[in-house]
């Protein structure tokens, strides 16, 4: 796995060890299958990384629009009913803008960020915490299948406020063995993904490649024309999804 803006390899070794860190904080927090976190953040390999740790642990993981704000971020939030909130520098200045308008309210919710947090508030510097968790798999407490739910996706909210569709474990695995059928897609491709991470097409069709068939994956924070195929080339990708 790639991450383009950081530099960032990880070989699969690598990237479910770093999945261990985030179940394994998450764990040590006492949280149980069903609880819900919210990933509010950019394309990122710790997006992924996120979502997988928390997976492990039966923990359901709420996939935020990165682009809301206001009374629709308040919504998604509060509708996951999110015990936590996974973002990053710059998102978080998001959640203090709905937060100062008194349009969300975090008093029993953490507000976990992948960096330094703003002055002032009772945010916690995420990146630290998990440099500080082990590498191990979790010993889980709850047991996971197909028919757990695995994360929210939420609607673009163009007739109103977003909704969130519930993704279950086989639906997700489904989508993805589905698209590599149909597009004949190989374990030995290279999937470059630019598109959001919290919709469909990049988060289950892209990224699902990597988890279910170990393709490799290459990620942009945020689509560019400009930049499309010149990494495309310079990554060598053979697949991409729009």
């Amino acid at each position: 796995m790639i991450d383009i803006e950081t530099s960032r390899t990880l070989t699969f070794k690598e990237f479910n060890q770093h999945c261990n860190r985030y179940a394994n904080y998450f764990q040590n927090k006492n949280y149980r299958k069903g609880d819900v976190v919210a990933l509010y953040m950019e394309n990122s390999v710790e997006f992924v990384a996120a979502w997988m740790g928390l997976a492990k642990l039966g923990c359901v993981t709420s996939w935020i629009n990165s682009n809301l704000k206001r009374e629709q971020l308040s919504h998604c939030i509060e509708t996951s009913k999110a015990k936590a909130i996974i973002t990053s520098e710059t998102l978080q200045n998001v959640l203090l803008d709905a937060i100062s308008e008194e349009l969300l309210k975090l008093s029993n919710v953490d507000v976990l960020v992948l960096g330094n947090p703003a002055s002032g508030t009772e945010f916690h510097n995420f990146r630290k915490s998990l440099e500080d968790q082990d590498i191990l798999e979790p010993k889980t407490k709850d047991d996971t299948d197909f028919r757990s739910v695995l994360c929210f996706i939420y609607t673009s909210g163009t007739t109103g406020m977003p909704k969130a569709a519930v993704m279950k474990h086989f639906r997700y695995y489904s989508i993805v063995y589905g698209a590599a059928k149909s597009f004949g897609i190989r374990s030995s491709d290279r999937i470059y993904v630019s598109m959001p991470i919290y919709h469909t097409a990049a988060g289950i069709l892209g990224i699902g490649q990597s988890i279910v068939f170990g393709s490799s994956c290459v990620i942009r924070k945020k689509f560019s024309a400009s930049n499309f195929w010149h990494d495309c080339v310079k990554f060598d990708c053979t697949v991409s999804f729009y």
